[in-house]
């Protein structure tokens, strides 16, 4: 259904015809938060419950962002969840967006029905540049979401290790409690972030939780050779096995097809004859992914281990 050559009602919304639905681009004229033409508020809600400054922080649109303000959008207007327009930018790693909305006054404190601030928003995402300008203008270090996940977990995971440096000297606290002291040094170890873990060790934060075999395992698995030998060199086992199939560090390396982990392990001494609980050995794990190259590596050295 269409209405005739320019007979659209554009009246109670210039962006959709109150007679056929037809729809066209953004043709607001935005002063001091309504439309002069249809008196339509700048804050209400679209169709998927957000804002126009939320959707175009969250899509980037910085010219839009800017043309919102100045039309005297509210910073402070969220969804039913509470998704404020920084959080917004902040979770999709939009920076000029973040230091806009910073400039015109968002306030980097506030935080969505569960608790997740932009700062955390950024942590989670590894946008570390946007997290930096976040911790310059006043983000809470401390913020937690409703499960307890502090700023620090997702930054030691997924931001570089200057966000974490910087979030410690602005008051972070690693010590909040032993398990998220555990939970922040682990996600920094299972991400093989081994200068941010070197940091948290230089804070007292100690890697006895992360020296078991399971997490050996994964690390070399996932071929993070320099956090592979930050455990060894801190006691962990390089011939442990994990409980479920009995898998070792050497095992895992070889199983993904990395030999540069592989080298260090046996140069560390690990036990090229184990199987585990299949009864693979580590060189018909390796042959089993086509991992030749390692297999061939693997036969030399399990010969000269003979």
């Amino acid at each position: 259904m269409s209405c005739a050559i320019d007979r659209h009602d554009w009246s109670l919304d210039c962006e959709k015809c109150a007679s056929c639905g037809a729809s066209r681009a953004d043709t607001h004229q935005w002063r001091m938060g309504r439309c002069s033409k249809c008196g339509q508020s700048i804050d209400q809600p679209g169709g998927d419950g957000h804002t126009r400054l939320t959707q175009a922080a969250f899509q980037g649109s910085l010219e839009l962002v800017k043309v919102l303000l100045d039309g005297g959008a509210k910073l402070e207007a969220t969804t039913k969840d509470d998704f404020w327009p920084l959080i917004a930018t902040a979770q999709k790693g939009h920076l000029d967006i973040v230091k806009a909305l910073i400039a015109a006054g968002a306030n980097v404190l506030a935080s969505t029905n569960v608790g997740n601030t932009a700062l955390i928003a950024a942590c989670i995402n590894g946008h570390s540049e946007v997290a930096r300008v976040l911790i310059e203008a006043g983000s809470n270090v401390n913020a937690a979401d409703i499960d307890g996940n502090v700023v620090l977990q997702a930054a030691a995971q997924n931001c570089d290790t200057d966000v974490v440096q910087r979030l410690l000297e602005r008051g972070a606290d690693l010590h909040v409690g032993t398990k998220v002291c555990e939970h922040i040094v682990y996600n920094a170890v299972g991400s093989g972030r081994a200068d941010t873990v070197r940091l948290l060790m230089a804070h007292g934060v100690p890697l006895a939780g992360v020296l078991d075999a399971t997490t050996l395992v994964i690390v070399a698995g996932s071929g993070y050779l320099e956090m592979v030998t930050l455990l060894l060199e801190n006691g962990a086992d390089v011939n442990s096995q994990e409980p479920r199939m009995r898998l070792s560090p050497v095992a895992a390396a070889a199983a993904y097809g990395k030999l540069d982990v592989v080298k260090l392990l046996v140069a560390k001494g690990a036990d090229l004859s184990v199987t585990d609980r299949l009864g693979n050995t580590v060189v018909a794990l390796a042959e089993r992914k086509q991992h030749w190259h390692v297999a061939s590596y693997l036969r030399t050295a399990a010969r000269a281990q003979e």
